[in-house]
Parts: C-alpha cells; sequence; structure tokens
C-alpha cells in the first residue's frame, strides 16, 4: 500500500488500525437500519493494546464518546496515552467487569481487543439497547468458561443487539487506515507517536521475547 511520506514514521500502524477501519465500516452498516439518530454515540473498548487504542481513536474522530478499560493502572502510561487522545481511561484493578456499568454507564458500542471470552461476554451488560458488540481477539485454548445463555440470548434479542466479528481487512479498509492515520497526526500527533517504541536491532531477541511498548518495532541503521 502506498503510504504518504508524512506518515513514513508511523505506518507500521497501518495494518492494526485496518482492523478498527473496517470494523467502523461494518458497524456503520448495521447503525444505518436505524430510522432515527441518536444523540453522541458512547463507546466502550476492551483493552489498551495497539488494536484497542486505534480503535479508541477512531471513536474519537468520529465524535464517539469513548472510555476504555483495560487491567493497566490508572495512574500508568497506558492510561495516560488513552487520555491524550481524549478519551476516559477505567482500570480493572479500581472497576471490576461486573461494576464497569455502574461506573460509565450504557455504552451504543463495545469493541473488544484483548482476547478474552470472559471479558468479551463479560461487558454484555454495559452494552445498551440497540447497541454493538464488536468481537476482534482471537482467544487463546483455554477452559469452558460457564455463561448464562438464555439470559444473554433474551437480552440480545429483546433489546435489538448485534454482536459480529471482524479480523481480515480488504484493500479499501487499508486505504481508510491510511486516511485516518492522517487524520490521527492532526488530532492528536503526541499519542499516535507514543503509541510506537523504537529498539536497535541488538535489542530485538528482548523485544520479541518480553515487549517493552505498545507497539515495538526494530529499527536497523541507515
Amino acid at each position: 500500500m502506498p503510504v504518504p511520506r508524512a506518515l513514513k514514521g508511523v505506518a507500521v500502524l497501518v495494518e492494526p488500525l485496518s482492523i478498527a477501519a473496517k470494523a467502523a465500516e461494518v458497524f456503520t452498516t448495521i447503525h444505518s437500519r436505524f430510522a432515527f439518530d441518536l444523540p453522541r454515540m458512547r463507546g466502550l473498548v476492551l483493552g489498551a493494546g495497539p488494536v484497542g487504542i486505534l480503535a479508541a481513536m477512531v471513536f474519537q474522530a468520529q465524535g464517539i464518546e469513548t472510555h476504555v478499560f483495560s487491567r493497566e493502572a490508572e495512574d500508568g502510561a497506558r492510561a495516560d496515552l488513552v487520555r491524550a487522545c481524549g478519551a476516559d481511561y477505567v482500570s480493572a484493578d479500581r472497576t471490576p467487569l461486573d461494576h464497569l456499568s455502574d461506573r460509565i454507564g450504557k455504552m451504543d458500542v463495545i469493541f473488544e481487543a484483548v482476547g478474552v471470552p470472559k471479558v468479551a461476554f463479560g461487558a454484555l451488560d454495559a452494552l445498551a439497547a440497540n447497541g454493538v458488540l464488536i468481537l476482534s481477539g482471537v482467544p487463546a485454548e483455554r477452559d469452558a468458561v460457564p455463561a448464562d445463555l438464555s439470559r444473554w440470548m433474551r437480552e440480545i434479542v429483546l433489546k435489538n443487539q448485534v454482536i459480529f466479528g471482524t479480523v481480515n481487512a480488504s484493500r479499501s479498509n487499508y486505504e481508510d487506515a491510511i486516511r485516518r492515520l492522517e487524520q490521527f497526526m492532526a488530532l492528536f500527533p503526541e499519542a499516535v507517536l507514543a503509541l510506537i517504541n523504537r529498539v536497535a536491532i541488538d535489542q530485538a531477541t528482548d523485544v520479541l521475547a518480553r515487549g517493552r511498548g505498545i507497539k515495538d518495532v526494530v529499527a536497523f541503521a541507515a
């Protein structure tokens, strides 16, 4: 994909952003089925990794009131980064998942980016009527998780809710991601730059084994 020269230093974010861009496209299509307009929509992102934070930026750029729920502390670096793009940050250490809706209210759209079924479906209580839950995480093999499927099914039907999954993006989604990244660099450039942690090639093994930043990039000598 050709990328504008101005994005040379951050173009590595296009691929994870394409996931959120595709989700935004599908969400817009689903939301268009309503015969009415909502007041300012409210969105929740589960997870503060690369995809989660980029999804929060998508929400913010679209004028959606945005909250991010993750396990890192509310006075940590990731919380600061989330706030740098204008979103609210809620730590799981301070607010358990089953009390999340008590703190932030009901959400019109929830974007899951943690790959943990207990968290993804545990957030259903925070989903408003006519709301949409977007799944982007791919869970590892785990033991079965107990669930109240009867309640979930009843509420999804009676509240006219939608759940969909998204992963592989098309070329048009990559093109959209590039446009959105240009927009982000105009709206909150410091937050975009803070997503990337650059290391020298001699540190690559350590970064691959443990990770350091949100999006680690190995920089080769010119």
